[in-house]
């Protein structure tokens, strides 16, 4: 379980440079401030340095000062999806849900659901989330991958071989 989180750690952090395409984010017109955008990056180092505790707490200062802005509360639900605290797991996939009724394209978002789905043991509840970022993303062995995993466990080995 160790490796499995310690991997799926690793994919979420990699995600915070996806390419700027606006997919994940799309939030064009607004303004963040130098020191916002300090303190996130200050909140994703404290993450690749596996403290989420205080990543989490980076990441709540933040959001009191740009309580809209995609990027914080992306970060703020990976924090807690790694933080594993009571309760950190349901509010990370509500901010993920909130993300994506503001924007369906946020593929970080269809990440962090998919990601606790799958964990949950939930694959079916999965699968659309990695869809939606294979058919964004073709390329993305990741997603590709636990797509797999998924559609093994639902029994459709043909489409897990396929993927």
């Amino acid at each position: 379980m160790f490796k499995t989180s310690t991997f799926l750690i690793c994919i979420l952090i990699a995600l915070c440079g996806c390419k700027d395409n606006q997919t994940e984010t799309s939030a064009p017109n607004q303004i963040v401030s130098a020191a916002s955008i300090s303190l996130n990056n200050q909140g994703v180092g404290e993450m690749g340095l596996f403290n989420y505790a205080k990543a989490t707490l980076t990441f709540e200062k933040l959001l009191k000062e740009n309580p809209q802005w995609p990027i914080a509360q992306q970060n703020m639900a990976i924090a807690l999806l790694n933080r594993q605290k009571p309760g950190d797991e349901e509010l990370a996939m509500a901010i993920a849900h909130k993300l994506i009724e503001s924007n369906p394209q946020n593929l970080i978002a269809h990440y962090i659901i998919a990601i606790l789905k799958f964990n949950g043991g939930l694959c079916a509840e999965a699968l659309p989330h990695f869809e939606k970022i294979i058919d964004a993303d073709p390329s993305d062995a990741y997603a590709m991958y636990f797509a797999g995993q998924c559609d093994l466990q639902n029994g459709q080995l043909q489409k897990a071989m396929n993927n």
